[in-house]
Formats: C-alpha cells, sequence, structure tokens
C-alpha cells in the first residue's frame, strides 16, 4: 500500500479506502481525484470552499481548472516534504468529498 502504515492502523485505512474510493492513489505522497459537477458554477463554488478548507489545514493540494467549463475539475494532494501521505491528507480528502456531495446535493444532482 503507498500509504505510511505507521500513521494509520489497518482498519482505519480499510474505511478510509471505502470513503476516498474514487481517489487514484500515485505512489506514496500523492492522491488525484476527478470531480465532475454539473455545472461551471457549481465547479467553482465546490472550488472556493475546497481552496479554503485546504488552505486552513495546511494540506498541498493542486486544482487543475482545464476543463471547469464543462463542470470538470482535478484535484491532487501531495505530501512531499513528510514523504507519504498522512492520516492528515486522508482526513482533507474526506472533507473534499463530503463538500463535493453537499454541492452536488444542494443542486439535486448527488
Amino acid at each position: 500500500m503507498p500509504i505510511h502504515h505507521s500513521e494509520i492502523d489497518p482498519w482505519e485505512l480499510h474505511l478510509f479506502l471505502v470513503e476516498l474510493r474514487d481517489w487514484v492513489l500515485s505512489g506514496e505522497h500523492h492522491m488525484h481525484k476527478i470531480s465532475q459537477f454539473q455545472t461551471c458554477q457549481k465547479a467553482l463554488e465546490w472550488l472556493t470552499l475546497a481552496q479554503v478548507l485546504s488552505g486552513r489545514h495546511g494540506r498541498n493540494c493542486l486544482f487543475y481548472l482545464g476543463r471547469v467549463g464543462s463542470g470538470r475539475i482535478e484535484t491532487d494532494i501531495l505530501n512531499r516534504i513528510v514523504g507519504h501521505l498522512t492520516r492528515d491528507d486522508l482526513d482533507v480528502a474526506t472533507m473534499l468529498n463530503s463538500l463535493e456531495r453537499e454541492i452536488k446535493c444542494k443542486s439535486g444532482h448527488a
């Protein structure tokens, strides 16, 4: 597994991976996700809130807006400083997922 086990017990890791099934793990320090929203406006609403959330938690999140016009945003969470993903990185990914569900439910398109 590309996530450092000393900081996350196996059961907790399993729960995170179930919750984060739409994230692709790449190496030990990188997660990637593609989010598709109904409209560009919903994608940008999520982006604004996601940037605040990731900034508050001190995470290195990168957002790619190349297809935001069609409602698509790609997100990377990187942890090059520690060299592996941590519980905090997974927590931020979980919060970003929750935020995405909230935005989609608010518009009636879960």
